[in-house]
Order: C-alpha cells, then sequence, then structure tokens
C-alpha cells in the first residue's frame, strides 16, 4: 500500500510540474548530450558552464 501511494504521488508530481521546470530539464538534457558529443571516445572536457550547471543542479535537485 505504500508503495502505491509513493508511485501515485510521484506521477501526480511529475504531471502537474510546471513549464519552466520541464524547459529546465530539458536544457540539462541537451547539455549533457553536448558534452557527450565532445568527448566522443576519450574523456570528457568539462567547460566552465559544465561546472557551474553542475553546481545548480546540486542546489535544486528536485529540478534535474
Amino acid at each position: 500500500m505504500l508503495i502505491f501511494l509513493t508511485t501515485l504521488l510521484a506521477t501526480l508530481g511529475w504531471i502537474f510540474r510546471s513549464r519552466h521546470t520541464l524547459e529546465l530539464e530539458n536544457l540539462a538534457l541537451r547539455h549533457q548530450i553536448g558534452v557527450l558529443q565532445r568527448s566522443a571516445r576519450k574523456r570528457p572536457k568539462l567547460t566552465a558552464g559544465d561546472r557551474l550547471l553542475a553546481t545548480l543542479s546540486q542546489c535544486s535537485p528536485g529540478v534535474f
């Protein structure tokens, strides 16, 4: 029963997320794709923007 309620609440939260939250998530995913494309078969070289985005995502874990 507890698992059902947790799943239900998580699903409702996902459905009612704001457009702003979805845009931030989209930005983070596009950024990750860019980093992966730059690093094709070699160690990724992180830029200052990469580090800034990682720091911001740590400050607001519910967004990413």
